[in-house]
């Protein structure tokens, strides 16, 4: 095991889908056989959140993972809402709803909590960490992060795309396409997308569509923008090619249905 670089994606992210949507508010469910999902590339998963007296199971790649099946919360196991979603959720805020380790890093994943609660159960999820296992040496890594805004004169823009005060980019029109390039290990993509919203984000060829199922996904948890856009483990030697497209419904491009842009992190690591 080496140098792990990491993604955190809040329960506010656009990326995180809620299904049936009409089961859960504020990211809790009380309804049994409710499902909140996520599709990541990495070598390790781990899942933040709270619950009382519920079970839940656990599903990587449509496969029921045993070791969690059917498992309960205790009372002591509760966690604090605030401090899950603004502190370091290791701190012990929050409670590990699932850890997995050692998947293949080449391969989009899809990992599934599904509800089994009763009465006044729930469970509520808060916060994913994803992360990707570099094989470097702690000791001998160089690992950096750098920023890339919305504004910065690399990233090129095609269509109706709006200017905030700060330089962040906001799309709401049917076609708007943004490109840019960059050579690391991994990128993360801040924004916030309104629900109705529709974009494909494309990764050297690998098209990902991304679209909004929770009402408060437009919604800023500790000031901070959610993650639209998350992938690690690429190859650091290379350049690679982003493109994001808004593909919004026509009948539904207004300007309140609108995605903005806040920054691009991308991890140097070697």
């Amino acid at each position: 095991m080496g140098f792990k670089t990491n993604s955190t994606i809040m329960s506010n992210s656009a990326i995180v889908r809620y299904d049936p949507t009409s089961a859960w508010d504020s990211y809790t469910t009380h309804t049994s056989n409710s499902n909140v999902s996520l599709d990541f590339y990495g070598t390790d998963i781990t899942a933040y959140g709270t619950g009382y007296a519920h079970a839940y199971q656990i599903f990587l790649d449509e496969r029921q993972i045993s070791d969690y099946a059917q498992r309960h919360f205790n009372n002591s196991e509760v966690a604090d809402y605030y401090r899950c979603t603004t502190d370091n959720p290791s701190d012990g805020f929050c409670v590990a709803l699932l850890e997995l380790r050692g998947l293949d890093p080449t391969t989009r994943h899809t990992i599934k909590i599904r509800s089994i609660v009763t009465g006044d159960e729930y469970i509520q999820a808060l916060q994913w960490l994803v992360q990707y296992d570099t094989g470097i040496d702690d000791s001998a890594s160089t690992a950096h992060l750098t920023n890339l805004w919305p504004s910065e004169g690399s990233i090129t823009y095609s269509g109706s795309w709006g200017t905030l005060v700060g330089g962040d980019k906001v799309t709401h029109t049917p076609g708007d396409t943004s490109k840019f390039t960059f050579t690391g290990s991994g990128i993360q993509i801040f924004a916030m997308a309104a629900p109705g919203t529709r974009l494909r984000i494309e990764l050297d060829g690998d098209a990902q569509e991304i679209a909004p199922t929770e009402t408060r996904s437009a919604e800023i948890i500790a000031y901070e923008y959610p993650t639209l856009y998350s992938r690690l483990g690429l190859d650091k030697s290379v350049p690679h090619n982003v493109t994001i497209t808004n593909i919004v419904d026509a009948s539904n491009a207004n300007p309140l249905v609108n995605v903005t842009f806040k920054q691009m992190v991308i991890w140097k690591d070697g």
